[in-house]
């Protein structure tokens, strides 16, 4: 069996999650029997990283445990840091230009709007304080490359290898596996956010002939366009544009569609 990044055959395998197992990937939404080779494998994990970063808030709070069962935490956000102390999730945020040391052995950097847009603001009721902070989602500079290699794979994953291996596809494993010209993505937000996982059977465009994925990762859906023109999603964007029910409710990521990694 071929590797579907590098179309190598007989080199050695490796286990590959196809959400990153940080995330809560199901057992079996797993490639194991040679499909993603070691060095491709290896290369791609910080491609993995940055879904991890971007959704590490949302798993924290739901308890989804870290790699190899190690219990969560929140450590690449620029401005905040969590952890579990006796059962409690506490959270250290961080709005001053500088570093500041909560306790020993932990250390908040200061925010980095240009890595992440954090937000947070503090308010004394009696004699408790109200804490509170937003993000902003998609703005790790990885995080579309790390969608397309979501769903690639799990096109691999519903159709087999084979459906995939063909050079129409080059142009997504060049993508992920370099960057180059981001390759937008729409997400839209659920009325209600609850945190899960869910993959469906890519679909093959009537536009382009080539298959568009729609995915949940943690509670929001994304729909990944893998054609080179990326035109069945500016298709949806348009429909999506023309019907005022979606107002406020879907996104393209990233909204300068000239942004390059």
């Amino acid at each position: 069996m071929i590797c579907i990044w590098c179309k190598r055959d007989g080199v050695p395998i490796s286990v590959e999650h196809i959400i990153p197992e940080s995330l809560g990937c199901p057992e079996a939404f797993v490639f194991s029997k040679g499909e993603v080779c070691q060095k491709c494998n290896n290369k791609l994990g910080n491609v993995d990283q940055a879904l991890l970063h971007e959704f590490e808030v949302m798993s924290f709070w739901n308890g989804i445990p870290r790699k190899r069962g190690k219990t969560p935490k929140i450590d690449s956000f620029p401005g905040l840091r969590a952890e579990v102390i006796d059962g409690e999730k506490t959270f250290y945020l961080n709005m001053e230009k500088y570093p500041v040391a909560p306790h020993a052995g932990l250390k908040v950097p200061p925010r980095n709007a240009n890595v992440m847009a954090l937000d947070g603001s503090m308010q004394q009721i009696g004699d408790t304080a109200k804490i509170e902070f937003s993000f902003q989602i998609g703005k790790h500079k990885k995080f579309n490359r790390a969608l397309h290699k979501v769903a690639f794979t799990s096109t691999a994953y519903f159709l087999g290898v084979s459906a995939i291996e063909g050079q129409e596809y080059d142009h997504i494993r060049e993508y992920v596996l370099h960057g180059g010209k981001s390759r937008p993505v729409i997400m839209l937000r659920p009325e209600q956010h609850e945190y899960h996982h869910e993959i469906f059977p890519p679909l093959k465009s009537e536009v382009t002939g080539l298959y568009i994925v729609r995915m949940v990762l943690c509670g929001l859906t994304f729909i990944v366009d893998l054609s080179p023109n990326l035109a069945a999603l500016f298709e949806l964007e348009s429909s999506l544009k023309r019907d005022s029910q979606y107002n406020g409710w879907w996104s393209m990521i990233p909204p300068n569609r000239a942004t390059c990694e």
